[in-house]
Parts: C-alpha cells; sequence; structure tokens
C-alpha cells in the first residue's frame, strides 16, 4: 500500500462496495420475511424479480456509463458517485416497506453498481502496479471481490443479532456506510482524473 497508493485505495473501495453489496443479497430474502411479512414463495418471488430489474437496469446504465467515461476520459468521479449512490439505495432499506419500494431500491442499486462496474475497471487498470506482472496484481484485486463475499453472511448474522435479533436497520445502515466509506476510499487516487 505504501509503494502503490493509488492501487490500495482502489483496492479498498472495492472491498467495502463488495462488502455492503453482499450483506444486502445474503440477507434480503429473510429482510423479505421478517420485514414485508412475505411468506416465503412470495419473498422468493420477488427476489428473482427484483434480481431481474437490477440485471436489467445494470446492463443498461453500465453501458452508458463506459462509453461516457470514455467520452469525457474521467473515472474518479464516477466510480465516487456510483458507490455513493449504491449507499444511498443500502440507507433507503430500513425505510422499505412495500415490495414496490424494494424494486425501487432495486433499481437505485442496478443503476449504481452499474456505473460502478462500467468505470472502475478501467481506473483499477490505470492503477496497477507494474504492466509487466498486470495478472499478479489482478489477482491481488480479486481478493477484494472474494473475502468480503465470505465476510458479510458473519458480520450481517453478527449485527442482526444486536438488540435481541432482526435488527435489518443496522445491518443495512451499517453496509450503507461501509459503502460510502468505499466511494471515499477513491478520493486519494492520484493518478487518474
Amino acid at each position: 500500500p505504501r509503494r502503490h497508493p493509488d492501487f490500495a485505495w482502489a483496492w479498498i473501495s472495492r472491498f467495502l462496495l463488495i462488502l455492503g453489496s453482499f450483506m444486502f443479497t445474503t440477507f434480503r430474502l429473510f429482510w423479505m420475511q421478517d420485514e414485508l411479512g412475505l411468506d416465503g414463495a412470495t419473498a422468493a418471488a420477488t427476489v428473482a424479480t427484483g434480481v431481474l430489474i437490477y440485471t436489467v437496469t445494470l446492463v443498461v446504465v453500465g453501458q452508458a456509463a463506459g462509453y461516457i467515461s470514455d467520452r469525457i476520459g474521467r473515472r474518479k468521479a464516477l466510480v465516487f458517485a456510483s458507490t455513493a449512490l449504491f449507499a444511498v439505495g443500502l440507507g433507503l432499506l430500513p425505510a422499505v416497506n412495500t415490495v414496490g419500494g424494494f424494486y425501487l431500491v432495486e433499481v437505485i442499486l442496478g443503476a449504481a453498481f452499474g456505473i460502478y462496474m462500467g468505470v472502475d475497471l478501467a481506473l483499477v487498470l490505470a492503477v496497477l502496479p507494474n504492466p509487466d506482472d498486470s495478472a499478479k496484481d489482478l489477482g491481488v484485486f480479486n481478493i477484494a471481490n472474494a473475502a468480503p463475499q465470505s465476510l458479510a453472511p458473519f458480520l450481517g448474522a453478527a449485527l442482526l443479532t444486536v438488540g435481541g435479533g432482526h435488527n435489518y436497520t443496522l445491518l443495512y445502515l451499517t453496509a450503507a456506510v461501509a459503502t460510502f466509506i468505499g466511494a471515499v476510499a477513491i478520493i486519494p487516487v492520484k493518478g487518474v482524473k
């Protein structure tokens, strides 16, 4: 991190975004049953529709974001904005009490992640420590994708038990804060506009 701070900040940003994302996705089915009062089959169908909405939004917005980023030559602002928008979506979850509200959050999260994925990898490629062994560096960067997926269920389960259990407010606000810190972590990157 000291020798390649831009790479380290990009790694931290990705780690925190993926952590927040998986804190949401790991527990979303249970959240729907516990907080929205949906039975198992309805909750599963709602998740499936939400994933479809998220994915379609991600694909459309991601393509546009990548194109815009290439045209304007900017990466950091879009990565910051997308990660911050993802945090906003997570922060809205405790206030959601309808399936329609859940779908709206899925649109916000899908748009945010689409922008992020359309731009962040280009930023990461620009800050790799050594172009002669980029595969090694991308392998290290992939830890920022994989590690949070393992950590999120453990951390999320611990947060849910605070105050007697089913503390989805704490879970999703913690995910939102972690993700917003991930947005802030991209600001110190100096090697990319």
